[in-house]
C-alpha cells in the first residue's frame, strides 16, 4: 500500500470493488423480503386490486426534485402537486378539503374530544 503525507491511497481497482460491494448492499437492501409460509386451515384474504394515482401535467420537469428548483411557475406547479397539504382555508376563512375527502368536526362525530384530553379521529 502506498503512503502519501500519512494517508493511505486506494488504487483505482480497490475503489471500484468498494464500489461495487456498496451497490450490492443497498440491491439487496431494497429488496422485496421473501415471502411467508401460510399456516394450514388458515383463510386466504384474497389480494386486493392495487390503486392507482394518476397525475397529469402540461411539461416535463427537468429540474429534479421541485422543492430544490427555481422560484418559476411550473416549480410551484410541481412543488403543490406533491407536497399539498390535506386542508386549505378559503377566502373567507373556512377550512376546507384539498386533497382529504372531509374536514373531520366534533358537530359531525367524526372528532371525538375525551375529559382527559385524548382525541379519536374516525
Amino acid at each position: 500500500m502506498n503512503r502519501l503525507s500519512g494517508a493511505a491511497v486506494i488504487g483505482v481497482p480497490t475503489r471500484l470493488l468498494l464500489l461495487l460491494v456498496g451497490g450490492l448492499l443497498l440491491l439487496s437492501g431494497c429488496a422485496t423480503p421473501p415471502g411467508t409460509q401460510r399456516q394450514e386451515g388458515a383463510a386466504a384474504a384474497p389480494p386486493s386490486a392495487p390503486k392507482t394515482l394518476r397525475i397529469g401535467s402540461q411539461f416535463e420537469p427537468v429540474e429534479g426534485v421541485a422543492v430544490f428548483a427555481g422560484s418559476s411557475n411550473k416549480a410551484a406547479q410541481l412543488t403543490w402537486m406533491f407536497h399539498a397539504g390535506l386542508t386549505a382555508y378559503d377566502p373567507q376563512g373556512n377550512l376546507q378539503p384539498r386533497i382529504a375527502r372531509k374536514v373531520p368536526s366534533i358537530a359531525d362525530g367524526d372528532w371525538k374530544v375525551f375529559p382527559d384530553g385524548g382525541m379519536e379521529l374516525t
